[in-house]
């Protein structure tokens, strides 16, 4: 109940980033899916501060995902805030911890910035925008180094897939990149131990 009460007025706030009129069906469903979506955050990490941690962290990706979809562009209102709180609550969290939490943040920032900035002077014109990196800079900051990483391959993988379809279907190559960045890294939550073993498996042969 907490976590659909919760979930109101940030859908109306999302509807309005996404320049929509507030739609009553929009927040409901929203709002219902958001608890639905944290039932198996809540089965990892039990009614924990941890619990709440990625609840939160979710509730803004499912933001920032309708928004892009939408709009090709990610409300700062979301991502400056969500490093700040990122970095701020995870002094209390196991996982990721401060320290992991500070490199996360850092090494989005930086390396992607900089990757940025290369690649519009080699094409010559916006590769890709400053939302996506203040979006995996806020997941690097809730998540450590290791999310920043599920949130890219997987959502590199995840977008190539739809973007893909996209050319085929409508000839369209322009694909936010958003959504597919926040499914990975939800996914990436629920599935951090399995993700692990499999990446040590991979180190190891």
């Amino acid at each position: 109940m907490i976590l659909f009460a919760v979930a109101i007025p940030f859908s109306l706030l999302t509807q309005y980033f996404a320049e929509r009129k507030q739609s009553v069906v929009f927040t409901l469903v929203f709002s219902i899916l958001f608890p639905i979506l944290s039932i198996p955050i809540y089965r990892k990490f039990s009614l924990s501060f941890e619990f709440y941690y990625f609840a939160f962290l979710l509730l803004v990706l499912m933001g920032i995902a309708y928004v892009d979809f939408l709009t090709e562009g990610i409300p700062q209102l979301y991502t400056h805030t969500g490093i700040v709180l990122g970095v701020i609550f995870s002094y209390f969290t196991k996982f990721p911890g401060l320290k992991s939490s500070l490199w996360g943040a850092g090494i989005g920032l930086v390396t992607f910035g900089i990757l940025k900035l290369i690649s519009d002077m080699m094409m010559r014109k916006e590769s890709f925008g400053l939302g996506d990196i203040k979006l995996l800079t806020m997941i690097g900051a809730f998540g450590g180094p290791y999310l920043l990483l599920a949130g890219i391959v997987g959502g590199s993988f995840i977008g190539l897939i739809y973007a893909i379809w996209r050319i085929l279907k409508t000839g369209e190559k322009r694909v936010p990149f958003g959504p597919f960045i926040s499914l990975a890294a939800y996914l990436g939550i629920i599935f951090r131990p399995e993700i692990l073993k499999f990446l040590q498996k991979i180190l190891v042969s």
